[in-house]
C-alpha cells in the first residue's frame, strides 16, 4: 500500500480536480482490496473441492496467507517486480531453499509476462508445491491487474496490481504420491534448479512421504 499513498502525497486536494484524482485512487483502492477479498474466497473454495480429489493435493488445514494491492506506473516496472518477489520470498521463508529459489523465479516470470499484456485487465493463477521442514505445502497464487488512467497527475499510476496467496498443509494421507513427485520436479525444472539439486530434491521428497505414518 505504501505506493498508493505516495501517489496520493502528491495530490493536491485543495481544488476540485485534485479531490477528483484522490477520489479515483481510492475506488481503485477498494477495488483492489475488493478482487483480493474476491481472491481468497475464490482459493479458499479451490481448497475445499481439493477435499475429494487425491490429485488436487487436499489440504489439512490453510496455515498463512499474502496479499498485496499497489499502483504503479511504467517506470516502476522493475522495481516492482523485485519487491513483490522478495516479499513473496519473505513470506515463504521457511520453505527448503531449492523450491523457494524455484517459485521465486516462476514468479518474476508470471509477473513480467503479466505486466507487459497489452489487455485493459488480466488475472492468472499459479499453484506451487514446496515443502517447509519435513511437511509437504501447496501455494495457491492469484494475481490481478488493472490498467488506469489519471489525468494531470504527475508521474501518474498506470496500473493497479493485487496479488494473493495461500499456503496451505497438505494432508499427504490423502493425495497421489506420483502427482505430487511429478509436479514438484516440474516445478524446480522450470524454476531453473540443476538436475543435481532436482534429485536431491525428490530423494528428499520420497524419504519424507513415504514414511510411514502413526
Amino acid at each position: 500500500m505504501s505506493s498508493i499513498r505516495n501517489y496520493l502525497g502528491k495530490i493536491d486536494t485543495s481544488t476540485s480536480e485534485g479531490m477528483a484524482q484522490k477520489e479515483t485512487l481510492d475506488i481503485l483502492v477498494q477495488l483492489g482490496n475488493a478482487k483480493a477479498d474476491f481472491f481468497q474466497s475464490k482459493i479458499e473454495m479451490n481448497l475445499q473441492y481439493a477435499q475429494d480429489k487425491s490429485d488436487s493435493f487436499p489440504i489439512q488445514k490453510v496455515i498463512y496467507n499474502f496479499n498485496s494491492v499497489r499502483c504503479f506506473s511504467a517506470n516502476e516496472f522493475a522495481e516492482l517486480r523485485s519487491t513483490i518477489n522478495s516479499e513473496v520470498k519473505m513470506f515463504l521463508s521457511g520453505v527448503r531453499e531449492a523450491a523457494l529459489s524455484a517459485i521465486s523465479s516462476l514468479v518474476y516470470f508470471e509477473l513480467d509476462m503479466l505486466l507487459n499484456r497489452p489487455e485493459h485487465s488480466y488475472e492468472i493463477e499459479a499453484r506451487y508445491l514446496a515443502f517447509e521442514g519435513e511437511s509437504a505445502i501447496r501455494i495457491d497464487m492469484v494475481v490481478w491487474y488493472q490498467n488506469i488512467n489519471i489525468y494531470n497527475l504527475k508521474d501518474k499510476p498506470e496500473k493497479i496490481l493485487t496479488v494473493v496467496a495461500l499456503v496451505s498443509a497438505i494432508d499427504t494421507k490423502k493425495m497421489n504420491l506420483l502427482a505430487f513427485l511429478n509436479m514438484y520436479q516440474a516445478e524446480l525444472s522450470q524454476g531453473g534448479a540443476s538436475q543435481e539439486v532436482i534429485a536431491n530434491e525428490i530423494a528428499f521428497a520420497k524419504d519424507v512421504l513415504d514414511k510411514p505414518t502413526l
